[in-house]
C-alpha cells in the first residue's frame, strides 16, 4: 500500500510562532478581517495555526471568481 502522504500537497497559510500559531495575529475587534487578509495573501483556502491546533479557511464570496 502506498503511503498517503507522499501524494499530499501543503496548504497554504501564514507562517506562525511554535505554540501560539498564529493567534497573536487574529484582531480581536474583527476577526474575520483577519482571515479576508489571509485569503488576499494566501488564497481561497489556507491552514493558519492556533495554539498549536491546524485551522482551515475557506473564503467564499470574498475574493471573486
Amino acid at each position: 500500500m502506498a503511503d498517503s502522504t507522499a501524494d499530499t500537497i501543503p496548504i497554504p497559510g501564514p507562517p506562525g510562532l511554535p505554540l501560539v500559531g498564529n493567534a497573536l495575529e487574529i484582531e480581536a475587534e474583527l476577526p474575520l478581517r483577519t482571515f479576508q487578509t489571509f485569503a488576499e495573501q494566501y488564497g481561497k483556502s489556507g491552514q493558519p495555526e492556533q495554539l498549536d491546533t491546524p485551522m482551515m479557511w475557506i473564503a467564499v464570496g470574498l475574493l471573486g471568481p
